[in-house]
């Protein structure tokens, strides 16, 4: 036998992926909405800062081209005589002053000045740059200012519009470039203003974060699979139970049965039909121990009688008519065990047959009444019995053999036991819900202490039920059986004036 994974086992893998899965996700999802909130913050002062920057350095340099213009190219002092230019007010100078410059700007840009406030953002003792490049005058970008400190890496960040175009892209972008989170914007004049923050130690605390949930998902997990394995165990213990009451049956202990304890109700269901299960097949083993031990009684008396005749005849000479005498008693004794025998294998069949559908047909049972009637008419005709027959078609569904048997035994039995010049009817009634087939006679009736007992294999009733009437004590018990393996149930009871009423009722459903 192949090897299987427990159903214990199966559960609590299965739920524990289920948790991992739903924990993992969880976590996952807290990381990402903190980290999305942490970049929505950092951008959305980054956004501010750019256009603080755009805001000063537009705001100078037209009030340097406005003074410029008017002293032609100068600038001019508070009391309107001629002085020298401005210089930057910030650090390092621009580009073209700048040792090692690669390209100086246009010389018809004008220095940029930023105020004193937005100057004090960028101080050297904060992790914010900015830098301003003319990314019209050269492909890859001149830096027309920069905050003091080192600036981020990749220079002026690919414009999202091709040069030179007439409708320019000026919304905010975003973009990380190693410990730096940075926030750009390209000018209607093609400048770039970028603004960076160092995010180091931000990301530093993101991982952290990170490692905080994924350790509180892992002892989540393993918590979880704990009390999974705490309610699975409990809950598939009547499992066991129920395995434990097989094996004791099995083993042929047919009075095993699973113990009553708070169980779910689909485990207390189950738990109850398995026990009614358990009951039946004990009782359908007792049955057939009882059956058996039956049978054996039944057919030592015939046995023995022919045993004795033999030996008693075998014992000494004896005249042709008392040879004849004995075989003869022999010849009646063997007819009653096959009686018998026959009996008993017509109640194995009925009794294999129970429950199911085999053997059933369409049939009418007024024309299985008539046949019975026909049968057993010569046994009425000698003892002076009118029998009475229904005459309204019943269409049924069941073993004809079997049904006419029902009827030959129970009209029978009536003819028998009524009294001569007595009448015995055979009655059928349907409804919408059920057939009923009775057979009822006027003659000496059942004694109430014989009534509970009569459908009883082999039970005879004192008065009635003897061996010397050539009855078995099976004929009944037949019958029982025919009506149950239709699905219906036989009854007896006292018929009103006197007699016994036989009563099968077979539902329609």
């Amino acid at each position: 036998m192949p090897r299987t994974i427990s159903l214990q086992l199966r559960l609590q893998l299965w739920l524990g992926v289920f948790l991992t899965v739903l924990i993992g996700a969880f976590g996952y999802a807290t990381y990402r909405l903190e980290a999305a909130s942490f970049y929505h913050q950092t951008d959305h002062l980054l956004d501010s800062r750019v256009a603080l920057v755009a805001s000063d350095f537009r705001d100078s340099e037209h009030s340097l081209l406005a003074v410029r213009d008017a002293d032609g190219g100068g600038t001019a002092p508070a009391d309107g005589h001629p002085g020298p230019s401005p210089a930057p007010s910030f650090l390092p100078p621009l580009p073209g002053t700048v040792p090692g410059a690669v390209a100086a700007p246009p010389p018809d840009r004008p220095p940029v000045l930023l105020s004193p406030e937005t100057l004090k953002l960028f101080s050297d003792d904060t992790r914010d740059r900015f830098a301003v490049w003319d990314a019209v005058w050269d492909a890859n970008g001149t830096l027309l200012a920069a905050s003091p400190g080192e600036l981020p890496p990749g220079g002026v960040p690919d414009p999202v519009f091709p040069f030179p175009a007439t409708a320019r892209d000026t919304e905010f972008r975003h973009l990380t470039r190693g410990d730096w989170r940075i926030a750009f914007r390209f000018t209607e004049t093609g400048d770039c203003v970028l603004v960076a923050h160092n995010i180091r130690s931000d990301l530093s605390r993101l991982a952290r974060e990170a490692l905080c949930i994924g350790a509180a998902a892992i002892a989540a997990v393993l918590l979880g699979l704990g009390g999974i394995a705490m309610i699975v165990r409990p809950a598939l213990r009547p499992l066991h139970a129920i395995s434990a009451t097989a094996r004791r049956i099995a083993a042929g202990d047919l009075s095993a049965r699973i113990p009553e304890t708070r169980t779910p109700r689909e485990l207390a269901v189950l738990s109850a039909d398995l026990n009614r299960t358990f009951a039946s097949l004990d009782a359908a083993f007792a049955r057939q121990r009882q059956f058996t031990s039956d049978a054996a009684h039944e057919l030592r008396t015939p046995i023995a009688v022919i045993l004795s005749e033999t030996q008693l005849a075998l014992r000494r000479e004896h005249t042709p008519e008392e040879y004849r005498e004995t075989l003869r008693t022999c010849e009646e004794t063997a007819q009653d065990m096959r009686n018998l025998t026959e009996s008993l294998l017509q109640l194995a069949r009925v009794d294999v047959r129970a429950g199911g559908q085999a053997g059933h047909a369409p049939l009418d049972l007024l024309d299985l009444a008539r046949k019975a009637a026909e049968t057993l008419r010569p046994l009425a005709e000698a003892k002076g019995t009118e029998l009475e027959l229904p005459d309204t078609p019943c269409p049924f569904r069941g073993d004809r053999s079997q049904l006419l048997r029902l009827l030959l035994n129970l009209a029978g039995n009536a003819i028998e036991y009524a009294p001569p010049g007595s009448r015995v009817r055979i009655l059928l009634l349907r409804t919408p819900s059920a057939i009923t087939l009775a057979v009822a006679d006027n003659g000496p009736g059942i004694a109430p202490a014989d009534l509970p007992h009569i459908f009883d294999r082999f039970y005879r009733a004192s008065r009635s039920r003897t061996r010397d009437s050539g009855h078995s004590g099976i004929g009944l018990a037949l019958c029982k059986a025919i009506a149950e393996a239709h699905g219906g149930t036989l009854s007896a009871s006292p018929t009103p004036g006197g007699g016994a009423t036989f009563t099968a009722a077979f539902p329609l459903s």
